[in-house]
């Protein structure tokens, strides 16, 4: 779409009002990491998906537990 204007730019505009934002976490790159990795893991066939969440969860439960 390089060099080619919306049809209808208003729509982004008016939508706006509707936006929100998306909850973060203070440690989110950590966490978005240990999912990323698993999930590689498993579409590589290194690992099952079931096993490869349950990983990812084994190391994002102890972070998501820190106050």
């Amino acid at each position: 779409m390089e060099g080619k204007k919306p049809t209808n730019a208003k729509v982004f505009l008016d939508s706006a009002a509707f936006a929100e934002s998306v909850p973060t976490h203070a440690h989110w790159s950590e966490i978005a990491d240990a999912i990323s990795s698993q999930l590689d893991s498993a579409l590589l066939g290194d690992v099952t998906v079931p096993d490869a969440m349950k990983a990812a969860c084994d190391t994002i439960n102890p972070i998501l537990a820190e106050k």
